[in-house]
């Protein structure tokens, strides 16, 4: 029980983390557009897919230790 407990904490952390840079990316977007920056929109754009990209990675490999643990 305490195993499934400290997973699911540390899913919840970084979930709630990935949607706090989903929400940073979005407002900094906003702002690049309505200043019509478009060359920092894109870079910021391009910074929060390599972030989700390396996030995913990460989730990915926590996926394959559970699968292990319940063996």
């Amino acid at each position: 029980m305490a195993a499934f407990q400290i997973c699911l904490q540390v899913w919840m952390t970084s979930s709630l983390l990935s949607d706090g840079l989903a929400i940073a990316g979005q407002a900094i977007i906003a702002c690049a557009f309505a200043e019509k920056d478009y060359e920092k929109a894109k870079v910021v754009v391009a910074r929060v897919l390599q972030i989700k990209k390396s996030n995913f990675k990460h989730a990915m490999n926590d996926i394959t230790v559970l699968d292990i643990t319940k063996q």
